[in-house]
């Protein structure tokens, strides 16, 4: 019987010891999923959030990545905001749909640590930090729960009060904070009806009406809005305070409608006056110059270049204000676009904006350098918009695809071949079907097999594709192989 024992525990402990030598590694094309936000740090780490995965972090320029999730003290896969504080590199706020995460040891030489703990519970869609240790978040009581709340912390994000945001609109659901440099307490909100919010998402009992697009100005850190004189019958696309003025904003409107035929309009509101009109002829993101003046970028106009011939009358890319001239400058030249990585993707799916919408999809780092987050990719902007860089997934050289480690994607099935052991495939939800010729490989490297892509009308529309249909053969939902 003692022997028994003695052998049963011997099995356990060699089993054990086995266990703990089995290692985990990231596999896949990269990317896919939807990216939601990002922040960089003054020492250029770069965070991530994601609806599926949680958050990411890279220490090297997007090169590689490492997940943030639950062994970090993460409980919700679905972060919204990300923020770093500009004074102390390693204090990262990540906002998800469960509550608002704050790290204080998640720097560019701590990135393996990063552990996190919940601050208060609440569906946090987006966090802001000032310098000064002044930190700001903004979401709804929780999944589709009508009214817009708002937090401060003065602290570095340690504590946190809420705030009676008086003077926000009923229904708004804050998407957006920006914070004035130098002046903590003058913050503008900005509602959209995006993600969790409004009758189409939610229902007409939970949440009745469209949450309205509009900004909203506070000089008391919070506790009491305005609403920004601009035209009420335009969305507020986006607004920044000028780098170089003081109290200087800038804001951009477009038309209740995505269409391209719809220019938009830019305005400008100095110390003390009205917001007067700049340009009928551009809105977008705004990309804040610390020279002063910005740059834009429209992401309803995103890739035409790819459906039909460039030409000068074209919205696309990157524009800049030249104040000498008074008029925006297109700074993204037809040959730049070579240089615009879509990934393993192509078409009308990116890049473009992400499932949050318009105004988390794009950060401005410097001057030169800008994030742009979509619904498959992480692009890395350098030259001042003349270079987008594809930073989740990597083309090899044979145009197979591998992952940089920043995977937020559902596989639905894997199928081995039954007559080679190299060979894989796998179906996702939204990348479709894949194929892996190198499964015994160290580096599994994978193809796509969605079919042909779509073919370009004599309209300038294309045609669906025959196997995966308004996904023009760059993805679908494969459940079954």
């Amino acid at each position: 019987m003692k022997y028994f024992c003695g052998l049963v525990l011997a099995v356990l402990a060699l089993a054990q010891a086995a266990r703990a030598e089995l290692k985990w590694q990231g596999t896949g094309p990269g990317g896919g999923g939807a990216f939601e936000t990002a922040a960089v740090s003054s020492e250029g780490a770069v965070f991530v959030g994601s609806d599926l995965s949680g958050a990411y972090v890279s220490v090297d320029g997007g090169e590689n990545w490492r997940g943030l999730g639950y062994l970090n003290g993460l409980a919700s896969t679905h972060v919204d905001g990300v923020a770093v504080d500009p004074q102390r590199p390693a204090t990262v706020l990540l906002g998800a749909d469960d509550g608002l995460y704050y790290s204080d040891n998640c720097g560019k030489a701590t990135h393996a640590k990063c552990a996190f703990q919940r601050k208060f519970e609440g569906q946090v869609s987006v966090t802001e930090f000032s310098i000064g240790g002044v930190a700001y978040a903004a979401g709804l009581k929780g999944y589709c729960q009508q009214g817009a709340l708002l937090w401060r912390s003065a602290d570095h994000g340690q504590n946190w009060i809420k705030l009676a945001a008086k003077g926000l609109a009923a229904g708004a659901n804050i998407m957006a904070l920006r914070i004035e440099v130098g002046a903590p307490d003058h913050v503008i909100a900005i509602s959209n009806p995006e993600r969790f919010s409004g009758p189409e998402t939610c229902g007409s009992q939970r949440w009745p009406n469209i949450a309205p697009r509009g900004a909203y100005e506070s000089f008391d850190g919070g506790v009491n809005f305005v609403a920004l004189p601009l035209p009420t019958d335009l969305v507020v696309d986006d607004v920044k305070f000028d780098l170089r003025q003081r109290n200087t904003l800038w804001a951009t409107v477009r038309a209740h409608t995505q269409s391209v035929d719809d220019n938009g309009a830019v305005y400008k509101r100095s110390v003390g006056n009205e917001f007067r009109l700049i340009s009928n002829a551009q809105t977008g993101q705004i990309w804040p110059l610390a020279a002063g003046g910005i740059r834009l970028l429209d992401f309803r106009r995103q890739r035409p270049w790819h459906n039909k011939p460039f030409s000068a009358g074209d919205r696309t890319g990157f524009w800049q204000w030249d104040d000498a001239a008074q008029k925006f400058i297109h700074v993204t030249a037809a040959a730049d676009y070579q240089n615009w990585d879509m990934g393993w993707s192509g078409l009308l799916h990116a890049p473009q904006a992400s499932l949050n919408g318009h105004l988390q999809s794009f950060l401005a780092v410097n001057d030169d350098e800008a994030w742009w987050l979509d619904d498959q990719f992480v692009h890395h902007i350098t030259g001042g918009g003349k270079r987008v860089v594809n930073r989740a997934t990597q083309r090899l050289s044979d145009g197979s695809f591998a992952t940089r480690h920043i995977d937020n994607a559902v596989a639905a099935i894997l199928a081995p071949s039954p007559v080679d052991n190299n060979i894989l495939y796998t179906g996702y939800f939204d990348m479709g079907c894949w194929r892996s010729n190198t499964a015994q490989a160290t580096q599994i490297t994978w193809r796509d097999c969605n079919g042909g892509p779509s073919v370009l009308q004599p309209d300038g529309k294309y045609e669906n594709s025959k196997l995966s249909g308004n996904w023009h053969g760059f993805g679908g939902n494969v459940m079954a192989l």
